[in-house]
């Protein structure tokens, strides 16, 4: 097994935890919102295994220790320009982004607004069109404006009745999130006044114009993009993964029965034989 480092790298915004594992090809993870890294650790390990450099960074979404700067911009086009950001600071080579949840609608606003930043991209069931935040989801915009509340719910989701229910994470895994991640997604979340601000301007960028403009500018995308959707997604249906398909010149669809949109937690071994396959790894690994 690979050993696990975690290091922070210093970006225009702030500074960006990365926990990181393996050599190689570059994968670059994409979270969601209020949620962290550990939501990839059951692909870590096995891509790893197979030849993978796999960078998850917790981005200033709730789930992070560290805030960011006063001023730093947390918008969806921010926060792809902190991807993009993160991606030159580290060094890496036309990395390819895998996302979920809010990240997939960071990816697509990374490969629209940033070409040449990403190799290619592996999206999972996540925002997109006017699913952004969609229907199921939509009240969380509400804590961007009351940013105490966010505590409130921090604790709340330590419970794993709530994780379980669809306040939580029930409409996203089966699987379920365990109580020592829940932990620590919520600590900051909890406890630091600023960690809440920068979450809270996240909740309040969510808005359809970004996703919309990212689908009128996907046709000109020119790396290679696999979609991987759950066909249990209540929040985010297929149908918007078929709707991507047909956008994306070079795209490959993948469902995956017994999953949520969290797929790397529902069918992790699924996932890592999908990216396997996708993303090639250069000869002699």
């Amino acid at each position: 097994m690979s050993q696990m480092r975690v290091h922070s790298v210093a970006i225009p915004a702030g500074r960006i935890e990365v926990h990181e594992v393996g050599d190689g090809a570059p994968l670059l993870f994409l979270h969601g919102a209020l949620a962290g890294w550990q939501v990839w650790q059951p692909v870590a390990q096995p891509l790893a295994a197979r030849g993978f450099r796999v960078i998850m960074p917790t981005l200033p979404m709730g789930a992070h220790r560290t805030p960011m700067r006063p001023r730093a911009d947390l918008t969806p086009p921010g926060l792809a320009r902190l991807v993009a950001d993160l991606v030159a600071a580290m060094g890496l080579q036309a990395p390819t982004l895998v996302s979920t949840d809010t990240g997939t609608a960071i990816a697509q606003l990374v490969l629209t607004r940033h070409p040449g930043v990403a190799g290619g991209a592996v999206m999972t069931s996540g925002d997109c069109f006017r699913h952004f935040f969609p229907p199921l989801f939509r009240h969380l915009q509400a804590l961007g404006y009351a940013p105490g509340l966010l505590a409130r719910v921090g604790k709340a989701t330590r419970h794993e009745a709530t994780r379980r229910s669809p306040l939580g994470f029930g409409l996203l895994t089966h699987a379920g999130v365990s109580d020592e991640v829940a932990l620590d997604w919520t600590e900051s979340l909890i406890t630091d006044r600023e960690v809440r601000r920068d979450a809270a301007a996240v909740l309040r960028g969510i808005n359809t114009r970004h996703t919309m403009a990212a689908a009128k500018a996907l046709p000109a995308v020119e790396v290679p993009v696999m979609l991987v959707w759950g066909e249990d997604d209540r929040a985010f249906p297929v149908k918007l993964a078929r709707r991507l398909a047909a956008l994306i010149p070079d795209c490959r669809l993948e469902t995956v029965p017994g999953s949520q949109a969290f797929v790397s937690l529902d069918k992790p071994d699924v996932l890592t034989e999908l990216i396997a396959d996708f993303v090639p790894v250069p000869a002699g690994r």
